[in-house]
């Protein structure tokens, strides 16, 4: 596993099959040659949309530091706000906002992510294209302290996944951003984008914001795909190690 974790580049390698019984005698022997891909390289097809979720990585411990963090903001958000990063235990719509703001706050202020535009080379489920992009794991974004939309975007999923919130990533053309489930039932989503971590905006106004370029995206009938998490879990895509 130690040595996948590296594998940031493409590999060309070979898969010896070999057969022998036990007293060592050859019967059959044959190396086959095999491509190991980047473990960054997301290949962006209709049939490979929830493989994305394999980003969200909620239990890596630099996830867990992210929400400690997150949880020092929470002091600093717009009343009523929860105690503690409870998820939606207890917690009424605003209090999952202020929670996901806080997310947002702890990257801005204690993290200073950066943007760095590139666009997400995705047209949607009827394209019949194929692009792949490089993506970062989030572990990594913070590491280096700046992602693309899309990086910084399943960086934010990981975070609210971690405290049991329902993500999904919604890509518009050549951007990506985040929305969140703020009950439980699914029945309301509210949004954040990233890309404002570069002009300072607090979480708060992220959201009332994205919560606008959503329902303008809605209207032009923009949105490209809507990446659920909880759908790819549940066709078995989990977090990469």
């Amino acid at each position: 596993p130690q040595n996948f974790r590296k594998l940031t580049f493409e590999d060309h390698t070979s898969l010896r099959v070999q057969v022998t019984d036990n007293s060592k005698k050859l019967y059959y022997l044959n190396d086959i040659p095999l491509v190991l891909h980047s473990r960054w390289a997301m290949q962006w097809t209709a049939a490979n949309r929830l493989n994305i979720a394999a980003w969200v990585t909620p239990n890596d411990p630099a996830i867990g530091a992210l929400v400690l963090k997150a949880a020092g903001h929470l002091p600093l958000e717009a009343p009523p706000v929860p105690n503690a990063m409870i998820g939606y235990s207890k917690a009424n719509a605003k209090q999952v906002i202020a929670q996901v703001d806080a997310i947002y706050d702890a990257l801005r202020v204690d993290y200073k992510i950066r943007y760095v535009q590139a666009s997400v080379p995705y047209s949607g489920p009827g394209d019949a294209s194929a692009a792949t992009q490089n993506i970062k794991l989030p572990a990594e974004v913070l590491q280096q302290r700046s992602g693309m939309c899309i990086e910084l975007t399943l960086l934010l999923a990981s975070a609210v996944e971690h405290i049991g919130l329902h993500a999904e990533i919604v890509i518009i053309p050549g951007h990506a951003f985040l929305g969140v489930s703020v009950t439980p039932d699914d029945k309301h989503f509210e949004y954040w984008d990233a890309v404002q971590v570069n002009n300072n905006v607090a979480g708060d106004s992220a959201n009332v914001a994205t919560d606008d370029v959503y329902a303008l995206n809605v209207q032009q009938h923009t949105i490209v795909d809507t990446i659920v998490i909880s759908d790819a879990r549940n066709a078995y895509i989990d977090a990469m190690l």
